[in-house]
């Protein structure tokens, strides 16, 4: 008599292929999703644009939808999706587009903080960082509110963020932001220039560069509370 059950053990097997094909070919359809949805935004299709959209929108409205967040890889392409949600789409309540904002900031804080290497890297990603800014920055607003009123004397925090409130620390992340994009140097102009059209930017990006009294934060200090803000975000979805 075997120590073991020779079936069960089989079928046991089996299980564990069979979920990994499943989760495979949801990675696959998450991934597909997302590069329709960039291909055509990039493309200014915006009827197929807003076609994947909407499917984006239910696939990530599910409950689930948060354990596809943690997993999914480049997290820098599902941020720009979420930030797209939010301009694109004019039907959603205000509730909902925070939601989105909030997401879109976890995925590319997180994307960052994890999957950036050297300047350049850093930069192009900050540059789908200015964009969630430039559409999404006072829907974050109130998150990053609460975070601050939950948190008191945290010294990732300053006084100053604590006194003037959330306003403050988005200003200061919009600061980090652009002054990594200039790591790219002339390659950054066209790029901006495309952005800041696109999304109605133009304002937001020459108020953003000219608060030289936001300077004295050094960008360390800054990226720091951007992360415990993600980290606070991501216990959530």
């Amino acid at each position: 008599m075997w120590p073991f059950d020779i079936k069960k053990r089989k079928r046991e097997r089996e299980e564990k292929i069979a979920r990994q094909e499943r989760i495979e070919k949801r990675r696959n359809q998450l991934i597909k999703l997302v590069n329709e949805c960039i291909t055509n935004e990039s493309t200014r299709n915006i009827n197929k644009l807003n076609y994947y959209l909407n499917i984006f929108h239910k696939v990530f409205s599910q409950k689930e939808s948060g354990k596809d967040i943690l997993e999914y890889e480049d997290k820098e392409n599902l941020s720009l999706c979420f930030s797209f949600l939010i301009f694109y789409n004019k039907q959603d309540s205000l509730e909902i587009k925070q939601k989105w904002a909030e997401k879109a900031f976890y995925c590319i804080i997180d994307q960052i903080q994890h999957k950036t290497y050297g300047y350049d890297d850093q930069a192009e990603s900050m540059i789908i960082l200015f964009v969630l800014l430039s559409v999404g920055r006072d829907l974050l607003k109130q998150r990053i509110q609460n975070i601050l009123d939950e948190n008191k004397n945290n010294s990732i925090f300053h006084k100053d963020d604590y006194v003037k409130g959330a306003q403050h620390v988005i200003d200061q992340i919009s600061v980090l932001a652009v002054s990594y994009m200039r790591v790219l140097g002339q390659k950054a102009v066209p790029i901006m220039m495309n952005i800041c059209d696109k999304f109605n930017s133009a304002d937001f990006f020459e108020k953003t560069i000219k608060r030289k009294d936001l300077e004295k934060y050094d960008p360390r200090d800054v990226f720091e509370k951007a992360k415990f803000i993600r980290t606070c975000i991501e216990k959530e979805l």
